[in-house]
């Protein structure tokens, strides 16, 4: 187990007095001018704008508005909040929304201070920054986890390129989360941020880190409570607990403290980050196609920590089973949810061989990668050939 330290200070309301919880960290913050920033309708349909609109005005806090944030933040949306930023002296950013919605917040935060372009280059890993604008969210989609850390995700719709940042400085000051707002929910955009809280927690198992029986038995647990509560929605015997400890897991899942005294094996994020921004599949769904794919790839190919990992997480998941029947039977636990795990089941016809290479360029442009192994374009195309049409 490797040194650490720790440090979580997103304030968190867990609790059904969501408007009440936004004006006590609101005013625990005093900002003088925020931007407030929503998705597409959901927010308005379900009422919870108007109660955020509300607090602000009772707070007699002057906003803005930048809405219609894709399920996949863009750049050029990044750019219009930048210049209503800048114009208008935000100095505070309320992301209500989902993961999408936060990551967008998260780089309009950094837009603050830099120009158009320096956005980009900041996620391209060619510049960085010191200072970003402090953001609040209120949750609306669990699953992310992006309430409580400071990664983002953003896809530069100008060229079609997805490249993501992490900073301690876009941590966001305070997380409103009422679960009886997803009540019900069983969306593919649901489905697919609920099993992100499965996927996260497998890229924070899967490295060569020993000696961290703590951290992993979490993450067991983690992922035992969310596949059992995801089978309560989708045999609809849910309840209000179902979504509250599946809200609560997503926050514990990404906060990265499962993560610590280990180093994480993030390579299926990266590997993922293509088949979003080519071909539009929802980042949960895409993880679904790339994890096992990687793991499949990894067995044959890798260290034999892997073959000590996969056991562990049979033996505590999925009823003793060994290797390669471990990735079968987390594979069968994605299609129980409806996710895809080939790209027939993602409505696509399996890309060729120089596709999957170009895709493997493109991550490989953003540095090395890999843990238990160095990749490269083409071993990463390899990983793409796995997800079997």
């Amino acid at each position: 187990m490797n040194p650490f330290q720790f440090n979580l200070p997103t304030d968190i309301h867990f609790t059904d007095a969501h408007f009440s919880a936004l004006k006590t960290a609101l005013n625990k913050e005093n900002p003088t001018r925020i931007l407030l920033v929503y998705g597409m309708h959901s927010l308005k349909k379900s009422g919870l704008y108007e109660g955020i609109i509300n607090v602000l005005r009772e707070l007699n806090i002057p906003f803005d508005e930048v809405n219609n944030v894709p399920a996949n933040p863009t750049l050029s949306k990044v750019h219009d909040a930048q210049a209503i930023i800048q114009k208008n002296k935000t100095d505070f950013i309320l992301a209500a929304g989902g993961g999408s919605v936060m990551d967008a917040a998260k780089a309009m935060a950094v837009s603050a201070f830099v120009s158009k372009d320096e956005v980009w280059e900041i996620y391209a890993r060619k510049r960085w920054f010191d200072k970003a604008l402090p953001l609040g969210v209120f949750v609306t989609l669990s699953g992310t986890g992006s309430e409580v850390n400071g990664n983002s995700v953003i896809n530069n719709d100008y060229d079609g390129v997805k490249w993501s940042i992490g900073d301690p400085l876009l941590r966001p000051k305070f997380a409103i989360i009422n679960p009886a707002h997803q009540l019900g929910l069983k969306s593919d955009a649901f489905k697919a941020t609920t099993l992100d809280i499965i996927h996260h927690t497998l890229e924070q198992f899967f490295d060569l880190t020993e000696g961290t029986s703590t951290s992993d038995y979490l993450m067991m647990g983690l992922i035992k409570s969310v596949r059992e509560n995801l089978d309560h929605v989708l045999d609809d015997s849910y309840t209000l607990d179902t979504y509250k400890n599946l809200a609560w897991a997503s926050t514990i899942g990404l906060s990265f403290m499962l993560q610590k005294g280990k180093e994480g094996a993030w390579e299926s994020h990266r590997i993922s980050y293509p088949l979003t921004a080519d071909y539009g599949i929802i980042h949960g769904y895409a993880l679904s196609m790339v994890i096992p794919a990687f793991l499949t790839y990894s067995f044959n190919h890798t260290h034999p920590r892997l073959n000590e990992r996969l056991a562990f997480l049979g033996r505590e998941v999925f009823d003793g089973e060994t290797g390669m029947d471990v990735i079968t039977r987390l594979k069968d636990l994605y299609k129980k949810a409806g996710a895809p795990v080939t790209y027939s089941d993602a409505g696509l016809k399996k890309p060729s061989r120089d596709a999957f290479v170009k895709m493997g360029q493109t991550i490989m442009d953003y540095g090395t990668l890999g843990k238990m192994q160095e990749l490269d374009a083409e071993k990463i195309a390899d990983i793409y050939a796995l997800i079997e049409a």
